[in-house]
């Protein structure tokens, strides 16, 4: 009958689909240990360079992390009772960070609050 045929060549497509699978499977091992390999290669060279810079990199963390704090303390001290955002050193640090990444302008707000700001 047409109906046990269909199903036998469906069950027969289905365990090709599955060999065929199971086949890729096989390579896609093989590739992932070439590209593990290559991995570890790359992984160790960036190893070995964070492992030589860390010491340039908490310098520099150091100074910014100084420089930061000074330019907070200054604008706290100059502008902590004019403006809100200035208020105390966590709002202050908190608003120019977010000065650093786009926010404002506050260039109308300095210049009200300090005649120092203006021409």
């Amino acid at each position: 009958s047409p109906l046990t045929t269909q199903i036998h060549s469906m069950v027969y497509w289905q365990a090709q689909v599955y060999y065929w699978n199971a086949f890729n499977v096989i390579l896609v091992w093989g590739r992932c240990g070439k590209y593990m390999d290559m991995l570890t290669t790359q992984l160790a060279r960036h190893s070995v360079t964070v492992k030589d810079s860390v010491l340039d990199i908490l310098w520099v963390l150091v100074t910014y992390a100084l420089l930061y704090g000074g330019f907070t303390l200054s604008f706290h001290t100059l502008l902590g009772r004019q403006m809100p955002e200035f208020q105390d050193m966590r709002t202050t640090a908190y608003t120019m960070w977010a000065m650093a990444l786009g926010a404002g302008p506050y260039c109308t707000d300095f210049m009200a609050a300090s005649p120092s700001f203006g021409p």
